[in-house]
């Protein structure tokens, strides 16, 4: 056996070797996976491995002695010691444990413990427990989102619509409709538009409109709009005062001071009691239409028909005489054949009206009457009832004198 040598000279630990007188000024050293020579000229080759450090905290480690990093657990990675119950070599390289898992770096990463796939490689990253690809998405809240266009943003007040972060309306119950963003709780999207919900419900805006939460058949297709809870046709009609009013000639109009009659505007007759005649306003508390024509009303009460009935000092009266029939007061006469004096209806005379006061027309003759006398017809000639007769129908005869009668 050797005699150990001073211990400026050399070291061993329990194990038995031969090797020729170092030089000075050099070190070596020798390990196997069964045991370890160290040797220096006059100091340790590692300060990993000082002097007197005892053997089993030692380990061999690609030809290199390097002291153990996890006792029995102990393993190498290229000419290093590691725990092997809480890292692991991978590519030369020491890493520690994703949980109790090793992975391979570069199809995996460790996210909080767990080992997810490495998406989009170099820009695989980690949210929480997850990876994600940081050139297509972000991570906010531990929560993990779609990059919108290209750019991050805050999830809380924005939202992502076409590409573009914008306000987010209704906060968490916001939704995208094409580029814009809306409130889900009172609104819905359809073809790229916001429409409001009926009655908290989805509706067919192709087919039907909410007006005022009641839903309408959609009357004038594009051009329905709503008047309360009524929809109708823009195209035809108008909402004024809560009321849909047909559009005149396509011309809306003021209902307190016009009247459409006809398809034409014109000034409103009688207020509330305004009605048309063709193209006419009247006040229908003091006229009334008869064939196109605006009529007054019978002792301003009573409508008629003027082709059966006069009306004759407010009295609806039954027509003499067709179409020549007039009034003398409260009487109907033909026209044709007679006429009106002071209010009473007389035959013409030859086809002539005449005056009454002056003459009287007797047969087809006119006779005088001299200061508006009380006269009787006997045949074509007057005389006066006072002072003569009329005998048979021809003769006129004095009253007192007998020999007339003969």
């Amino acid at each position: 056996m050797i005699q150990p040598s001073p211990p400026a000279v050399a070291v061993a630990w329990q194990f038995t070797v031969a090797f020729p007188q170092p030089m000075p000024n050099v070190a070596s050293a020798i390990c196997t996976t069964a045991e370890v020579i160290f040797a220096t000229a006059g100091r340790p080759i590692s300060s990993a491995a000082p002097q007197h450090t005892r053997r089993d905290t030692l380990q061999c480690c690609d030809g290199s002695v390097v002291l153990q990093k996890g006792g029995a657990l102990s393993q190498c990675c290229g000419k290093e010691s590691y725990n092997s119950f809480s890292h692991f070599c991978f590519q030369g390289k020491i890493t520690p444990k994703c949980g109790n898992s090793s992975y391979g770096l570069t199809s995996h990463l460790c996210c909080a413990g767990y080992v997810q796939p490495r998406y989009g490689g170099n820009y695989a990253r980690c949210c929480s427990a997850k990876s994600y690809d940081s050139s297509k998405s972000f991570c906010f809240g531990g929560k993990i989102y779609q990059r919108c266009g290209g750019h991050d943003y805050n999830p809380t007040s924005f939202i992502c619509c076409g590409n573009m972060p914008v306000t987010r309306d209704g906060g968490l119950t916001a939704q995208c409709c094409g580029a814009k963003s809306y409130d889900s709780r009172y609104y819905f999207c359809e073809q790229r538009k916001i429409y409001t919900l009926c009655d908290k419900k989805k509706y067919d805006p192709s087919k039907s409109t909410c007006c005022d939460n009641a839903l309408n058949p959609r009357f004038g297709g594009n051009q329905t709009d709503c008047c309360g809870k009524r929809a109708y046709a823009s195209n035809r009609f108008f909402c004024t005062g809560g009321q849909v009013v047909p559009l005149c000639n396509y011309a809306r109009y003021d209902l307190n001071t016009q009247k459409c009659c006809g398809n034409t505007l014109t000034t409103k007759q009688g207020g509330q009691h305004s009605k048309c005649c063709a193209r006419e306003s009247y006040d229908s508390s003091r006229y009334f239409c008869y064939n196109d024509t605006v009529v007054t009303l019978c002792g301003g009460a009573r409508s008629y028909n003027l082709a059966r009935s006069p009306c004759c000092n407010g009295t609806v009266q039954q027509r003499v005489g067709g179409k020549d029939a007039k009034c003398c007061g409260p009487s109907p006469y033909n026209s044709q054949s007679h006429f009106c004096s002071g209010n009473q209806v007389y035959a013409k005379c030859a086809g002539t009206p005449y005056d009454p006061y002056t003459g009287i027309c007797c047969g087809s003759k006119l006779n005088p009457r001299p200061y508006g006398a009380v006269l009787k017809c006997c045949a074509n000639n007057a005389y006066d009832p006072s002072i003569f007769v009329c005998l048979w129908g021809t003769k006129i005869a004095p009253k007192y004198d007998k020999s007339g009668y003969q």
